[in-house]
């Protein structure tokens, strides 16, 4: 699907968006959804291809670390700290081994919320990520 994100430039990704036409600077059906593409896909451009993968691989929830032991033909991984199945979620907001720098880069309730904020959150994620040292195993 295409989504377009400036003038006369579009970019092709994965979503729910649809099909915006932009010709001599005026689009024809912007929605909500739109919105929200071109503002993801803004805020992802700006970031390095790296911190651009593991962004998308946190949004959808699958990585490396919670997901290869499908192709692996392993258990399903634990969290080392709390001894439950290991996701994103688990990392992003539940693992209490990370509560306290958890605090220092977002306070949210779901995902769905922490994703929202796209331009606002990325830098924090990205930071949080660093931080309690997965970065490199997503």
């Amino acid at each position: 699907m295409v989504c377009v994100y400036s003038d006369k430039a579009t970019h092709t990704m994965q979503g729910d968006c649809k099909v915006v036409v932009v010709c001599n600077n005026s689009s024809t059906e912007t929605s909500v959804a739109d919105l929200f593409c071109r503002q993801l896909v803004l805020s992802l451009s700006s970031l390095s291809h790296q911190d651009a993968v593991v962004l998308r691989r946190l949004r959808i929830g699958h990585t490396h670390l919670t997901h290869s032991y499908l192709l692996n033909r392993q258990d399903q991984p634990e969290c080392s700290h709390c001894d439950c199945v290991l996701t994103v979620a688990h990392v992003l907001l539940e693992c209490n081994h990370y509560n306290v720098v958890r605090q220092r880069y977002f306070n949210v309730s779901s995902l769905h919320e922490l994703f929202d904020t796209v331009n606002a959150q990325n830098k924090n994620i990205l930071g949080f990520i660093r931080d309690i040292r997965l970065y490199r195993l997503l």
